[in-house]
């Protein structure tokens, strides 16, 4: 929301005018679902079902796809239903070029895909630019009695100097000359630099899925036409909103966030009343991935005492709140 969507981990000013033909035929993993969004777009989705009375909805950043959760999924699925989105025009779902990449169009993706699916007592847990698009839906769905609490990690909220990468990906002579000029895999090294704070959790394999996404259709002209929406909500008046949100929030940030500061975090945490803030000390923009077990610990300790009582596994103590 408002002028910085935080990239977290691709931020690939690879997303040039295009991508080369030859890499068109990306296979989708088989543990994916399909949800038809108006009919005729694809959102593809991981769910495990497992007759629990919540929901945790995951929803990844700009550049990414849901692959970064799994391992948050294999915890918590023990104890919750757990869904994890692939945006539209991210990871393996569509990527029309319908020019519709605001937050609010994402934000009424996750809406018809809770009715589609009638599914109550649902937690949204979202990061960066997904932070933004749970803290939309929540306001939409809440009232309604479907989201009954949020989880945002590192979210997008407020405006701030957009990053050099990011102003390098809306400038089209750049974004397509880049790819040319560098190979790709350390293009996408360097970009997961700026992200984590300690580049040893940086590995091939997590290179290769950020690399994969970049190599679905449309998938280069979706990340642009996201990029030119930086400026999609109005901000003053989604934020002026969040006063009257009556749920419990977790707001978890990583302490070395070079993307988006922490005080950002703090700053949501006195907007949002009663919001509950976890820093996660040598954690840069991605703590599920970068310290995935005091992120796990920072969210147990909050679905246990605010959402849902003995339905978390007690593995984890209690995280230190601010």
């Amino acid at each position: 929301m408002g002028k910085s969507v935080a990239l977290p981990a691709v931020l690939l000013v690879l997303a040039c005018l295009g991508w080369p033909a030859a890499f068109a035929g990306v296979a989708v993993p088989g543990d994916y679902q399909e949800f038809l969004y108006q009919g005729n777009i694809r959102i593809k989705y991981r769910q495990h079902q497992q007759g629990h009375s919540h929901t945790l909805l995951f929803i990844h950043g700009f550049g990414a796809g849901s692959h970064y959760w799994r391992g948050l999924e294999d915890y918590f699925g023990k104890n919750f239903n757990t869904v994890a989105l692939d945006l539209k025009g991210f990871g393996y779902s569509d990527k029309p070029a319908d020019g519709n990449y605001r937050g609010s169009d994402q934000a009424a993706i996750v809406t018809a895909f809770l009715e589609a699916k009638d599914l109550h007592q649902v937690v949204l847990v979202g990061h960066s630019l997904g932070g933004a698009v749970a803290l939309l839906t929540g306001l939409q769905e809440g009232p309604l009695g479907r989201v009954k609490a949020l989880i945002l990690l590192d979210p997008a909220t407020y405006d701030q100097p957009l990053p050099g990468f990011m102003r390098l990906l809306r400038t089209p002579v750049l974004g397509l000359l880049l790819p040319a000029l560098l190979p790709k895999d350390i293009m996408v090294k360097k970009m997961l630099a700026e992200v984590f704070a300690e580049k040893d959790k940086i590995t091939p394999e997590m290179i290769q899925q950020y690399v994969a996404y970049l190599q679905t259709p449309g998938a280069a002209a979706a990340l642009r036409e996201t990029a030119k929406e930086i400026y999609w909500e109005d901000l003053d008046g989604v934020m002026a909103k969040t006063a009257a949100l009556k749920m419990p929030v977790l707001i978890i940030w990583g302490e070395q966030d070079r993307i988006l500061p922490v005080a950002s975090g703090r700053r949501l945490q006195a907007d949002l009343q009663g919001a509950e803030m976890v820093v996660i000390p040598g954690s840069g923009h991605n703590p599920q991935e970068e310290k995935p077990t005091e992120t796990i610990a920072a969210m147990a300790s909050f679905l246990k005492r605010r959402v849902s009582a003995g339905a978390v596994n007690s593995q984890y103590p209690d995280s230190q709140k601010e």
